[in-house]
């Protein structure tokens, strides 16, 4: 599997490659600093997955994955962020990504994550199925009242 990393934070990006390194099949081609650098590479190299930040400062990572699914329709997504706010995740899953994983659980969770996506599952984080639970629970409370 050929994977970007996008994230505005070096260090991020390269602790996330070499944890990736570590699962068999996984081919890091290219880390990059912004949206603008993900969707020109996206436009030139055959890429099965790619995993972005939610924040970044000149395109944020909804904006760059609903560009991505454009330009790439069958492009693997997953969201490595330290966002577990509802409605960020709703919107990530409306834009069609396939995993959804918080920072703070990291190193095994990606892992997970990529192995999952990469046999065509879809993943996310269990704070981030909690919260998507609670909101969805008091959104069907709002209704009945």
């Amino acid at each position: 599997m050929k994977v970007i990393i996008v994230d505005d934070h070096a260090i991020v990006a390269d602790g996330l490659s070499a944890v990736l390194s570590s699962i068999e099949n996984v081919d890091v081609l290219k880390k990059l600093t912004s949206g603008d650098f993900a969707l020109a590479f996206l436009k030139q190299a055959a890429v099965d997955l790619m995993i972005t930040d939610y924040s970044m400062p000149d395109m944020d990572g909804l904006t760059l994955v609903k560009k991505a699914k454009e330009l790439r329709p069958d492009l693997k997504i997953i969201v490595l962020t330290m966002h577990d706010e509802p409605n960020k995740v709703k919107d990530m899953l409306n834009a069609g990504v396939d995993g959804y994983v918080l920072k703070k659980y990291a190193q095994q969770e990606i892992v997970t994550a990529v192995e999952a996506v990469s046999q065509g599952k879809q993943y996310w984080s269990s704070e981030v199925s909690k919260a998507l639970l609670s909101s969805a629970n008091l959104a069907a409370e709002e209704v009945s009242v």
